[in-house]
């Protein structure tokens, strides 16, 4: 039964590959994935948890055959697990060689926010329960994750999950499509015992920027900046000191104007710059790494720090 599915089992380190000892799938809504893991791969140490209650999985999903064929195969299994707050619901001093998140949701309809949120949740949480090679593996529907990968659905309309993955240190390493283990079946669509599309699923494979790997897909932030300038000021003197960061990997300018084009009113609120800062320049900065994960919030304060040393460095007034 190790069919190609099993490279949900192998974790990529420096040198090659291996396969994982410790296993946790979180959020398995009737348990189906964790038994055909197990079924597949009978020494792993697998720990199978569920965010339903006992109750639930009874009543919902008639999950209480797969519990007891886990625990007499030799699986662990825990029920109200959180899958954003594993420290309190698995154990802080808990690490794994591979963590298991397929088709997480929040549920109701069209909401977006509530999905990235839960991802984020998610890796800032589980990040702290991996072994020194341990890596995270979350599977999503077509589309959802907002990668290259997932046509045709754009960045803006997705989960964004290098970006949520980012909050938390980990940057993207690999993707493979979803195939279903024999005996799987997906469940919990909107609470309910409905399943999920999972055909074109595509499991995304993260794991802590410090490990020496290079990432793909990784999230893009654009910042502008905008400036006045002495007559003397060169494009290239903002240019340099913005690539000299190494999470940045483009910078443009996008406009610029001379004071004496502004009508008089607009002249006015500048009256109090010095009469030298003549011309205004604006630029874009992007912001993007393979090697470092850089969040939304790292992006913003590399930014802040550029836009002090511009002013340190180049003599510049922030418009």
């Amino acid at each position: 039964m190790q069919k190609s599915w099993g490279r949900d089992l192998s974790f990529s380190r420096q040198g090659g590959e291996g396969v994982a000892g410790t296993v946790v799938v979180v959020g398995d809504g009737n348990l189906s994935y964790s038994l055909a893991l197990k079924q597949a791969f009978p020494s792993l140490n697998l720990l199978a948890t569920t965010f339903d209650p006992f109750h639930v999985l009874e009543e919902r999903y008639g999950a209480v055959e797969a519990i007891k064929e886990l625990k007499s195969l030799g699986a662990a299994v825990m029920h109200e697990v959180d899958a954003t707050n594993m420290a309190q619901t698995v154990g802080a001093h808990y690490r794994a060689d591979c963590i298991i998140f397929n088709f997480p949701h929040h549920p109701g309809k069209g909401k977006i926010h509530k999905n990235r949120e839960l991802l984020r949740g998610f890796f800032l949480s589980a990040a702290n329960h991996l072994t020194s090679i341990g890596e995270i593996r979350v599977a999503l529907c077509a589309g959802q994750g907002g990668t290259p990968q997932d046509k045709p659905r754009c960045w803006g309309d997705s989960w964004q999950i290098t970006a949520q993955a980012a909050a938390a240190g980990l940057i993207l390493i690999r993707m493979f499509p979803f195939e279903a283990p024999e005996g799987y079946s997906s469940s919990g669509y909107k609470s309910q015992n409905k399943g999920f599309r999972t055909e074109e699923g595509l499991v995304h494979v993260f794991v802590p920027d410090d490990r020496g790997f290079r990432g793909i897909h990784p999230p893009t932030w654009a910042h502008d900046i905008s400036m006045w300038v002495k007559r003397s000021f060169q494009d290239d003197d903002f240019i340099q000191l913005a690539l000299s960061h190494p999470e940045v990997y483009s910078v443009q300018r996008f406009d610029s104007f001379e004071r004496k084009s502004l009508p008089p009113a607009a002249r006015d609120v500048f009256k109090d710059l010095p009469e030298e800062y003549q011309e205004s320049r604006s630029f874009r900065v992007m912001y993007r790494s393979e090697t470092k994960a850089i969040s939304q919030e790292l992006a913003r304060d590399l930014q802040l720090k550029l836009r002090e040393e511009a002013v340190t460095e180049l003599r510049i007034v922030l418009r």
